[in-house]
């Protein structure tokens, strides 16, 4: 389904083919980013989901100020959007990213989890957001790591989506009962 949608600004394209594969994930979704360089153009990079089977990712695209945003298409009545920032800075992702951890803490008036981020490339930026609509921006080290603490309240169980400025996605339960 390359193709199925597609967003176009100044110089940059991004085509999505929902069903494509990546890394051994059937029908995660994939969506392409080219580029128009002199008399032609070039292929810069892939934007898909982590460990996400089936979720048809690139179905719907938009492409503005350097910002691009892929909607997959959801069939258990679930919506979500996808913002990938920086689409003009060079670099990709590794294709190492990942969220490692999730540790659950509690004390206090609120119950906290603490996110391990990596595989990433040093001094990438990222975004972790938790079903509850917690979210928090992070910057990954000299090693490609960070740790990152989430006031989650009483949500006890849910889910994290870590997602890196060069558009790598993982997503990861909790369960803190």
């Amino acid at each position: 389904m390359f193709g199925e949608d597609v967003s176009v600004e100044g110089q940059t394209v991004v085509v999505g083919a929902y069903l494509g594969d990546h890394d051994g994930v059937g029908g995660a979704g994939v969506s392409y980013v080219y580029r128009r360089t002199g008399d032609g153009g070039s292929y810069d990079r892939a934007f898909y989901p982590q460990r996400r089977e089936g979720i048809l990712f690139g179905w719907r695209l938009a492409l503005r100020d350097d910002r691009t945003a892929a909607a997959p298409f959801h069939t258990l009545n679930q919506g979500a959007v996808y913002v990938f920032g920086e689409m003009n800075s060079a670099g990709a992702c590794t294709r190492q990213e990942r969220l490692s951890g999730l540790k659950c803490k509690t004390g206090g008036d609120a119950l906290k989890l603490v996110a391990k981020l990596i595989g990433g490339t040093p001094g990438e930026r990222g975004s972790l957001e938790t079903s509850g609509d917690v979210s928090r921006r992070t910057t990954l080290d000299d090693a490609g790591k960070a740790r990152v603490k989430l006031r989650v309240a009483d949500d006890a169980q849910g889910w994290v989506r870590a997602t890196w400025d060069c558009g790598a996605l993982d997503t990861m339960s909790y369960d803190c009962r």
